[in-house]
């Protein structure tokens, strides 16, 4: 298992052998990279704030109603970027989007973390 830390929050990231020992399924929708998924339990609100999308712009959970009845109700938030021209009216940031950021932060953490190893 892996703990991540972003201030107060904490999110946990299992391998798939982790996950057949605790007796959980590997969900697609939470895989970061190879066999490392995040933790089901793990709520929108610790992957936003894990995220820093506070520093992006402003969130609602609320999702627009006939844009979540289109989309079939989507795992996501509605993004209000700061500095855009469609800032006034938000978009939404599905759950891919979410997970694709998370991994490009733990591999720019594991990067640092491996150059750092090397140093020594």
């Amino acid at each position: 298992m892996i703990l991540f830390n972003k201030g107060k929050v904490h999110i946990r990231i299992y391998s798939e052998k982790e996950l057949k020992q605790l007796h959980k399924a590997p969900k697609e929708d939470l895989l970061i990279g190879k066999d490392y998924y995040l933790d089901s339990s793990t709520s929108i609100g610790d992957l936003v704030s894990v995220l820093d999308l506070e520093e992006e712009g402003t969130y609602d959970f609320a999702l627009p109603q006939k844009w979540a009845e289109e989309n079939n109700f989507p795992v996501a938030i509605w993004f209000y970027p700061k500095k855009s021209p469609g800032s006034i009216f938000g978009r939404p940031i599905l759950l891919n989007e979410m997970m694709e950021r998370l991994r490009k932060i733990l591999f720019i953490k594991a990067m640092i973390v491996w150059n750092h190893d090397d140093l020594d």
